[in-house]
Order: structure tokens, then sequence, then C-alpha cells
């Protein structure tokens, strides 16, 4: 949650395989949505909301286990596909 973190993502989030929750919502993080984010597959609740994030959705598709995904609130572009909606 808020923890006025700027910036941006960094790639190596993508290492921890094995998070569950990734919760950075109401920050100052700008910039994209690294493509290593699709390595996360454990991942159950991604909340990125009220940043100033501009990338494309496409490093999120992998994500099938999602159960939560807030995103509201950022300059983000594109779809998910199907395999992450179908999961809700």
């Amino acid at each position: 949650k808020n923890c006025s973190i700027g910036g941006t993502l960094p790639s190596w989030l993508g290492e921890l395989t094995k998070l569950r929750e990734l919760v950075l919502s109401d920050n100052q993080l700008r910039g994209q949505i690294p493509s290593q984010f699709e390595l996360l597959s454990n991942l159950h609740r991604l909340s990125l909301n009220g940043n100033l994030l501009s990338s494309q959705l496409d490093s999120l598709s992998p994500l099938s286990n999602l159960q939560f995904l807030h995103l509201q609130d950022n300059l983000l572009q594109g779809t998910l596909n199907d395999s992450v909606l179908s999961s809700w």
C-alpha cells in the first residue's frame, strides 16, 4: 500500500516465483510492468492501482492463477487474454 515508493518496478520481482501476493497500490510507480512478471505463476493477487504505470498488459497474460487484479488509475493499454479472465 501507499509507502511513497517511486521509480519503476524492478525486473528482479519476476524472480520471486513463489510470490502469491504483490500489493504496491497508491504509490508513484511509473513506466513499464516488466516482462519478467510473466514468471510469477503463483501470484494470486496483484494490486498496482493508483500509480503512473504506462505499459501494455501483455506481461500479465500468462498469470492464470490471479484471483484479484487491481490496475485502475494507471495509464495502461491493451487487453488481457482469456486465460487470465477465465480464472475469475
